[in-house]
């Protein structure tokens, strides 16, 4: 069972811990991080989602991401998330914060997704084939430029996981810093 801290609109912390897949049953706002990371090229790399998952199985999503735990912070969680989700041991100094966002989407039945998300980029390249799946979540991982995640997004491509708030403020920030970190539009 795991447990995550719950927030108040206003953002700040409710003083409340609960079992999150409660807190998704009942849509209640919590945090999570999401870190894109990009490969030796400069395009970003995409997870496909495991199909047990479910939330969004067999989408493309984030290169990673994952809520908060009760008392962890983001950087905690960055590092376990990157760990469990793609076998990977992160050097924190090479994390670009970009923003936080308010993501709340419907995610089927029992899931209502409410959370306070704050997107990084690593900075440093990766090669997808350094990356290893053990956990199941995650059954791939593509890479693409860009501009092509936005045509999808825009077209609302049903290979997509459907986030709105963090693919729109993602690609505002894109469009006035189109190489930031190194990234090639």
């Amino acid at each position: 069972m795991e447990e995550i801290d719950l927030y108040l609109e206003s953002g700040l912390p409710a003083g409340q811990r609960m079992e999150k897949d409660l807190a998704h049953e009942r849509g209640l706002l919590h945090r999570a991080v999401a870190v894109w990371l990009q490969d030796e090229e400069g395009r970003l790399i995409l997870q496909r989602r495991s199909e047990s998952k479910l939330f969004a199985p067999n989408l493309l999503d984030i290169s990673f991401a994952g809520h908060l735990r009760a008392g962890e912070n983001a950087a905690e969680a960055i590092l376990r998330e990157a760990q469990e989700e793609l076998g990977l041991s992160l050097d924190l100094c090479a994390l670009q914060y970009l923003f936080s966002c308010r993501d709340r989407f419907d995610g089927g039945p029992h899931l209502i997704e409410n959370e306070i998300v704050d997107l990084y980029l690593y900075k440093t390249p990766i090669r997808p084939q350094d990356c290893s799946f053990a956990d199941g979540e995650v059954s791939g991982l593509t890479a693409l430029p860009w501009r092509e995640i936005q045509a999808l997004w825009r077209k609302k491509d049903p290979s997509l996981v459907p986030y709105e708030a963090q693919f729109a403020f993602l690609f505002q920030l894109l469009e006035r810093e189109p190489s930031l970190g190194g990234l090639k539009p």
